[in-house]
């Protein structure tokens, strides 16, 4: 079992290697809210099912983990 991760202080951003970086969020002049996001490469877990059919067994656990400490960063 893992350590719990450090809680950041309040006010600090909250980062993972799992989680998109946001470069801006602003307005358009009609007043539709909007963010830049970095852009991520590769396929996204839907995608990769339709492609390849049903996940071989043990392959599926590192995108669960990936998407834990991705939920994990976001509750900090």
């Amino acid at each position: 079992m893992r350590p719990a991760a450090p809680r950041l202080p309040p006010g600090e951003p909250t980062w993972s290697r799992h989680i998109a970086k946001v470069s801006d969020i602003d307005a358009l002049p009609d007043g539709t809210p909007f963010m830049v996001l970095e852009l991520l490469h590769g396929n996204n877990l839907d995608r990769e099912i339709e492609a390849r059919g049903t996940l071989p067994q043990g392959e599926p656990i590192p995108c669960s983990c990936a998407s834990a400490s991705a939920l994990q960063a976001c509750s900090r």
